[in-house]
């Protein structure tokens, strides 16, 4: 399974990050922190599966335009302190 995990918050990236490899066998995660990165990515070969976003990125994370053709969840590391 392809995965992209979009967060800004670094603390927040790092831990979604080593649970989901820990949890899931076989998941390729890719990673990303900007909207930028993620077009990038998309632009790409690889076919995602599913997406985690960050609602609230700083360059325009509220934007859940994907075609229609990919699953997407937001997550909102928000309530986070450092």
């Amino acid at each position: 399974m392809e995965l992209l995990l979009i967060a800004g918050h670094p603390l927040f990236h790092k831990a979604l990050c080593r649970i989901l490899w820990e949890l899931a066998e076989g998941l390729h995660v890719h990673e990303a922190a900007t909207v930028v990165e993620t077009l990038d990515i998309l632009d790409g070969s690889v076919v995602m599966d599913l997406v985690l976003y960050d609602w609230r990125l700083p360059d325009g994370g509220r934007s859940t335009r994907s075609g229609g053709h990919l699953p997407a969840v937001a997550v909102d590391a928000g309530g986070l302190r450092q």
